[in-house]
């Protein structure tokens, strides 16, 4: 009986496929298509328009207009005072100040 390597057992898909789309995005690419999404990831685009509605619905990305995505404001926000009174990491950056302070075109 062959064992199964304890990091593929306990990974979840959806999750792995949602910080897939995330990860496409950086300072020199603010706005991607969905479309562009699925070509890329091999994805079908029911799995990433799906994923795309609940990270919108969670703030972690929003419309750009089209079919274009961007992050969204969830991680830009500051860390609450709980949080830091508990110690607990704040959620990861995607992009430095620089892109913060870029306007989107509208």
């Amino acid at each position: 009986m062959r064992s199964r390597a304890p990091e593929k057992t306990y990974r979840v898909p959806a999750l792995e496929r949602a910080l897939r789309i995330l990860e496409l995005f950086d300072i020199d690419r603010p706005e991607i298509a969905a479309p562009e999404m699925c070509r890329e990831l091999r994805l079908p685009r029911t799995s990433v328009f799906r994923i795309l509605l609940t990270l919108e619905s969670f703030g972690y990305v929003e419309r750009a207009g089209g079919n274009a995505y961007r992050i969204g404001p969830a991680l830009h926000r500051p860390p609450t005072d709980q949080s830091a009174a508990l110690g607990t990491p704040r959620a990861p950056r995607m992009a430095d100040d620089r892109f913060l302070d870029t306007p989107f075109p509208s």
